[in-house]
């Protein structure tokens, strides 16, 4: 998997290939591949700064990725959360929505902490109802040459725990028929872990309960990559052949 960055930890093009792919495990499929492009934005965070600051940026974001040489410029964009800095933030949401028109190609934002918590930390309901009906579903699926990519809503891992299961149980679903694809990509907010799949819970991890059954269902299903956000850094690894990619 190729890695080209646009505008220095904002958004990431990245490349895939039959057979290159940042030492994830083989494809399953054995179909024609026809590689493709897409992007990945973390943490736009309308809000955190300044609005206009932070609405000026993002902009920026997406015109550099509209003027990409067509070879490399994505088929679509996916967002990894924390779309605003404060859920509750009306106008931040208007300006994110705005800026989302901006961009030339589909663009798939999944929530963060930030945009269904009330505090960064305390899951709110009506904070996800709100996320729904602004920005839509908080998980969803994308299918792309003989690729799949699954949208979670990561900050369920963290309660309310009968939201946590309905979640695990789709995805399970959604991983049920992963032998009709080459590679199988997961994207959500939080990373699984750190440093260590058996270290303590802690702010920017995913809790353990959850972390172990989605770490063997991603083992289990094959999962080729794990891509998330929250760090506000560059990092990536491999667990057990599954590549893990934070931005």
């Amino acid at each position: 998997m190729n890695r080209t960055t646009v505008l220095g930890g904002w958004a990431f093009a990245l490349i895939l290939s039959a057979t290159c792919l940042g030492g994830g495990r083989p494809p399953l499929s054995c179909g024609q591949f026809s590689p493709f492009t897409f992007a990945i934005i973390s943490d736009p965070q309308i809000g955190m700064v300044a609005l206009e600051r932070d609405r000026t940026n993002f902009a920026k974001v997406a015109t550099a990725i509209n003027t990409l040489p067509e070879t490399t410029r994505p088929k679509f964009v996916l967002i990894t959360g924390d779309l605003v800095d404060d859920a509750n933030n009306r106008p931040a949401g208007a300006m994110f929505r705005q800026v989302l028109h901006e961009f030339s190609m589909p663009v798939y934002p999944i929530p963060g902490n930030h945009d269904v918590t009330t505090d960064g930390k305390t899951f709110a309901p009506a904070l996800l109802a709100s996320y729904r009906t602004e920005f839509g579903a908080d998980r969803l699926v994308i299918k792309q040459n003989e690729c799949l990519f699954i949208g979670l809503d990561s900050q369920l891992w963290r309660g309310p725990e009968e939201l946590a299961r309905q979640q695990f149980a789709w995805l399970k679903q959604q991983l049920h028929d992963r032998n009709n694809y080459r590679y199988v990509f997961v994207f959500e907010h939080h990373p699984l872990f750190l440093n260590d799949a058996n270290e303590p819970d802690q702010y920017y991890n995913t809790p353990s309960m959850w972390r172990s059954k989605l770490l063997h269902l991603f083992e289990q299903g094959h999962v080729t990559g794990v891509l998330t956000g929250h760090l506000h850094r560059n990092e990536s690894g491999l667990y057990h052949g599954i590549a893990l990619s934070e931005f």
